[in-house]
């Protein structure tokens, strides 16, 4: 036989295989093969997979060795029917790329996480209207527990959700007249003592740069700033208060225009940014004047700024983010756990995290100038 005559064979036969190969269906390995294969029933393998029931060493083993060698992936779908329980926990926040939302969404999936728990997170831009869409849409995922730093005034859905055996625990923010489970910071006392650290330093034209003044968290420091000011004697000027949804090119503009409106002896000579972003916008405008702090302006932040390398150190509030992620972990799993115990909570608890105060060179003395 020819060489050119072989090849053309062993050719025809290659493809012949094939052929054959393609016709043999591709079988998904299902749980009775696992079982068949491991030497155990149906129910151990159940067992194992879903750990509500104790197995022996040996037959965990043996179970596991299996599922590897088929390739075997539980039908999810399945199991959330059987069980009631998605193992998704929803996470609703204001905007993922801020810093203290992204720490405290880790500190969240640090907890539940150990537990086999899965975040679904959803970001609202600080938009009532899409925060109760994405609620709608968690809803209809089933998924076991919603966490939110909510920007409703209005707490209905998450009566209805709690009324309906939904744990949730909301963060950074209270709804009005909502009774659930609530992390959050001790807004007041942290903006007083900061302010009246500023006041001590000889400040009295003293500034704040606050957010959507309708959320609780700011109407706290607001209330923290006014009482610090009033119990020392400093009349409230109205002119050195800024409100509304910052970031740091708006409190940029912000402040530019209202430092360039004032002379100097009109200006504040301290400022306190209610957030790390909107204390490196006041940054920004103070260089473009052709100033510096702190010699022309003292700058305090609640919040520390993303960058360690910004000079000069700005004196902050730390917050603990991942703290409260952490709390708000362990609020929704106890209350989970509660459901599988078929107990019935109506006693909230309330979280209260204090933060602590870290100096930096921001702030110039200027009791006896």
């Amino acid at each position: 036989m020819s060489r050119k005559r072989f090849l053309m064979l062993w050719t025809k036969l290659l493809q012949k295989k094939e052929r054959a190969n393609d016709m043999v269906p591709n079988i998904k390995p299902t749980i009775r093969m696992v079982a068949e294969k491991a030497n155990v029933s149906v129910t151990t393998v159940s067992r194992v997979i879903n750990g509500n029931y104790p197995v022996s060493p040996e037959a965990r083993a043996s179970v596991e060795k299996a599922i590897n060698d088929l390739g075997y992936r539980p039908n999810v779908v399945a199991q959330s029917l059987k069980s009631g329980k998605t193992k998704m926990i929803g996470v609703v926040i204001a905007n993922i790329a801020n810093k203290f939302f992204m720490e405290l969404v880790q500190g969240v999936e640090t907890v539940v996480g150990k537990e086999g728990y899965h975040l679904i997170i959803c970001s609202t831009d600080n938009n009532p209207q899409k925060e109760l869409e994405l609620l709608s849409m968690l809803k209809e995922r089933m998924v076991d527990g919603i966490i939110a730093a909510s920007c409703n005034d209005d707490g209905s859905v998450f009566k209805q959700l709690i009324d309906t055996g939904t744990p949730v625990a909301l963060v950074d923010r209270r709804v009005p007249n909502l009774k659930a489970d609530f992390i959050l910071e001790d807004n007041y006392s942290a903006v007083y003592k900061m302010v009246k650290y500023l006041i001590d330093n000889g400040h009295e034209r003293i500034g704040i740069l606050l957010g959507l003044e309708h959320l609780s968290m700011n109407q706290e420091r607001f209330a923290g700033y006014r009482d610090a000011l009033k119990e020392n004697g400093i009349k409230l000027n109205k002119r050195y208060i800024i409100k509304g949804e910052f970031n740091t090119s708006k409190v940029h503009a912000s402040f530019y225009n209202m430092l360039k409106n004032l002379s100097k002896d009109e200006r504040p000579t301290a400022l306190l940014a209610c957030s790390g972003p909107m204390a490196e916008g006041v940054m920004l405008a103070v260089e473009d004047l052709g100033l510096s702090i702190p010699e022309d302006i003292s700058l305090v932040s609640y919040g520390t700024l993303s960058s360690s390398l910004i000079k000069p150190k700005i004196t902050a509030i730390s917050q603990k983010n991942f703290d409260m992620g952490v709390e708000a972990g362990k609020l929704v799993l106890k209350r989970l756990k509660e459901q599988s115990l078929n107990k019935k909570h109506r006693k909230f608890t309330e979280i209260i995290i204090n933060n602590e105060v870290i100096f930096g060179n921001s702030v110039k003395n200027i009791k006896n100038l």
